[in-house]
């Protein structure tokens, strides 16, 4: 190492500190708790969005299959024109 910066990291070396690092640890574990709790917070908003986007669709879906069931094929239906009240109907 050159003599220069070793004189000058031995001269900061003397120097005190310019504040207390008492307290460091306690504040890096409260701002880490507080960063957790937040992300908890943030998951258990976008779980419960997720559910309420889940149970809408399975919602819509199933009315949809209610509303979209097909008719019957049958020719003779009553909505049919083959069935046979309206071919009596015409008869007339």
């Amino acid at each position: 190492m050159p003599r220069a910066l070793e004189h000058l990291l031995t001269k900061l070396q003397r120097q005190p500190l310019d504040r207390s690092l008492d307290g460091v640890a306690d504040d890096v574990s409260q701002r880490l708790a507080e960063t957790a709790a937040a992300n908890a917070d943030t998951w258990r908003l976008r779980a419960v969005a997720v559910l309420l986007v889940a149970v809408g669709g399975a919602a819509a879906s199933g009315s949809m299959a209610a509303v979209a069931t097909p008719k019957s094929a049958s020719p003779f239906e009553v909505w049919s024109n083959l069935a046979p009240s309206t071919l009596l109907e015409s008869a007339e």
